[in-house]
């Protein structure tokens, strides 16, 4: 009776770890698509921001790497230093949401320092103001896309 009963638990934990395991892949998967759109949302916020010569930089990437926002802000970098950037903060701003990985505080802390690179000149209530909007919306845009991503 013993025996049956532990070749019972051994099955059902089995079963379990089974169920565990296509959980975690499936989740890393969904969030690896998330990560995905992210990068998605971002090159196409920055491609949106970029005006003048800073638009000319696009033409110097094959339209199948546009949406890599890495690869887009390297090669504005490389171009521009920090000659233009403050666009490219104020696009980050305006596209960045919380990483899977990410905390809370994280997140705030990259979101304020964002905003002090877009707006070098801007007094210390604005930044903080914007901070606070660009935190509360991004959070509520991060909350939506995990619901219905």
């Amino acid at each position: 009776m013993l025996n049956l009963k532990e070749e019972i638990c051994e099955s059902v934990n089995d079963k379990i770890e089974e169920v565990e395991e296509e959980v975690e892949k499936k989740l890393r998967e969904k969030m690896q698509l998330f990560e995905e759109r992210i990068n998605q949302m971002n090159s196409t916020s920055l491609i949106v921001s970029l005006r003048g010569e800073a638009l000319g930089v696009l033409q110097t990437v094959p339209d199948h790497l546009q949406e890599n926002y890495e690869l887009l802000i390297s090669r504005l970098e490389m171009r521009y230093r920090d000659a233009h950037l403050q666009q490219v903060y104020q696009a980050q701003i305006k596209s960045r949401v919380q990483k899977a990985a990410e905390s809370l505080q994280e997140f705030e802390a990259d979101i304020a320092k964002l905003t002090r690179l877009a707006y070098p000149t801007a007094s210390d209530t604005f930044l903080e103001q914007l901070a606070i909007q660009t935190f509360v919306e991004t959070s509520e845009t991060t909350k939506r896309s995990t619901l219905y991503g």
